[in-house]
């Protein structure tokens, strides 16, 4: 994971440089001035089985984040949604830290699949809410809300 994230440190630029302004009003900006985004060139292989997983992605996923950093293939800058759906990833890495992140998205791939894992599932519901112009929410104490219901009493 460290290899894909160093590889791509080159080509990220920070969240602020970016044209989106209504994903500010979903996000404290101390949170939007600590991401970068990387468009590489093509999206890479995820390196899911160094973790043991076995399961199978989307052929064409389009996003993907490690810690503060997100990728979003080529074509899909502008698509707000897809951001939000990321930069819900990014405080979900924040909030549990990366092996508590890697461990939790890991389980819920092998138990639930991509689509219904539990991070996953988040983010697409907040990104859902987010893509029907649902009124400007805190989506990152949103996140951690749900992240308290989701391992209370584990």
């Amino acid at each position: 994971m460290e290899n894909l994230k160093s590889s791509t440190a080159a080509l990220a630029t920070p969240f602020g440089e970016l044209s989106l302004p209504r994903l500010n009003r979903y996000f404290p900006a101390s949170h939007l001035q600590s991401v970068s985004v990387v468009v590489p060139p093509e999206m890479p292989v995820l390196p899911l089985a160094e973790f043991g997983f076995q399961g199978k992605l989307p052929d064409a996923f389009v996003g993907f984040t490690i810690g503060t950093t997100y990728l979003i293939g080529p074509g899909y800058l502008g698509r707000e949604g897809i951001h939000f759906h990321e930069l819900i990833h990014t405080v979900q890495w924040k909030i549990l830290g990366a092996e508590a992140f890697v461990v939790a998205y890991a389980a819920g791939l092998s138990r639930h699949g991509y689509r219904n894992a539990l991070l996953e599932d988040m983010a697409y519901e907040l990104q859902s809410d987010f893509e029907n112009y649902y009124s400007p929410v805190d989506a990152a104490a949103r996140v951690k809300s749900y992240l308290e219901r989701a391992y209370a009493g584990s």
